[in-house]
């Protein structure tokens, strides 16, 4: 079925954004009321958009990463989790690598740039907890408070992100290293059992801990449980269903390592067919666009032959001086 049609990844648009599709979760509001219900109505509505923006800007550094490295990105969905960027990297270790690690880059810059304005609250000891926010105030000066909050929720998307466990950033750069020495399916194996070791670990440790700080501990616990023991499914699937489980390839987020010998070759999911129809018809597109421009074009020469260059409109003059620089450099 299509991913879109997935309940767990129904969304709607927001548009299209620097050449890229943003989507935004059906099931969003549910970061928002826990929000609510930990921080109340007006800081939890402020934290939700500072995390809007912060997210928003890690999914497209993602995306950049992809585009300025030899890959390519068309799709941000926004989840109540964070957010997924589609993004393809170029064929190199250089590639997969920037592409991942583009996104924590983001966190590190946004909290850079708040950092002036930590430094005057006093508060930068506080801001580098990694679950409870600093104690500020709505009442005082504003856009500090902002820059304040802002930087401590980078830093705690930092952290997040770091970790070395899957579907992380730090995880999935830990996959990439890894598979440039070990067999694909070794790779899966060892990041599958590390992830149930850190969930398990920080599952217990959120259970001992004084409740109001570890029930954020025991949630991040479920995520990685519940998405790891998903792609497990999934890839054990996958060689008796065309369609991933669920309708999504988990195993497809940022990267994807190559099969090993002797595997046999996992067939395409949802997102992977949905890619290759909209590459063929962005092809199709630019062939018909070709085919446009030189029959244009023998036209203009057979006016400039008849009647001389003279004959020409600014407009045409223009389209020929074009259509002749771009057959002479045809990569641009």
């Amino acid at each position: 079925m299509d991913r879109r049609q997935n309940p767990l990844f129904l969304s709607f648009p927001l548009g299209v954004w620097l050449q890229t599709s943003v989507r935004m979760s059906v099931w969003f509001p549910i970061a928002l009321i826990v929000l609510w219900a930990r921080l109340g109505l007006q800081l939890g509505t402020i934290c939700a958009l500072l995390l809007l923006v912060s997210v928003l800007v890690h999914e497209f550094f993602h995306v950049f990463g992809a585009r300025w490295t030899g890959g390519d990105a068309e799709e941000i969905l926004i989840w109540p989790a964070g957010g997924l960027a589609f993004c393809q990297p170029g064929p190199s270790f250089r590639s997969e690598i920037l592409t991942v690690a583009a996104g924590p880059l983001a966190n590190i810059l946004l909290a850079a740039l708040m950092l002036p304005a930590v430094l005057s609250s006093g508060m930068l000891s506080e801001c580098f907890h990694p679950v409870v926010l600093p104690p500020v105030s709505l009442d005082g000066n504003l856009p500090r408070t902002l820059a304040v909050l802002m930087f401590s929720l980078n830093v705690k998307l930092v952290y997040l992100n770091l970790l070395p466990v899957y579907p992380m950033d730090g995880g999935r750069m830990t996959q990439i290293v890894l598979s440039q020495w070990w067999d694909a399916a070794v790779v899966r194996t060892v990041s599958f059992w590390t992830a149930m070791v850190a969930a398990v670990l920080l599952g217990i440790i959120g259970y001992t801990i004084d409740p109001a700080v570890g029930i954020t501990l025991v949630t991040l616990s479920s995520f990685i449980l519940i998405l790891n023991l998903l792609e497990s499914i999934q890839r054990q699937m996958s060689d008796s269903y065309d369609d991933s489980f669920l309708g999504y390839d988990f195993s497809q987020g940022y990267t994807s390592l190559e099969q090993g010998a002797g595997e046999r070759p996992r067939r395409p999911g949802m997102v992977e067919q949905w890619r290759e129809k909209r590459r063929l018809k962005k092809l199709e597109q630019e062939q018909q666009e070709r085919v446009e421009t030189e029959s244009r074009l023998d036209a203009l020469l057979e006016k400039v032959h008849q009647q001389g260059m003279d004959a020409l409109t600014p407009d045409e003059q223009r389209f020929l001086k074009q259509a002749s620089a771009r057959y002479r450099n045809p990569e641009k």
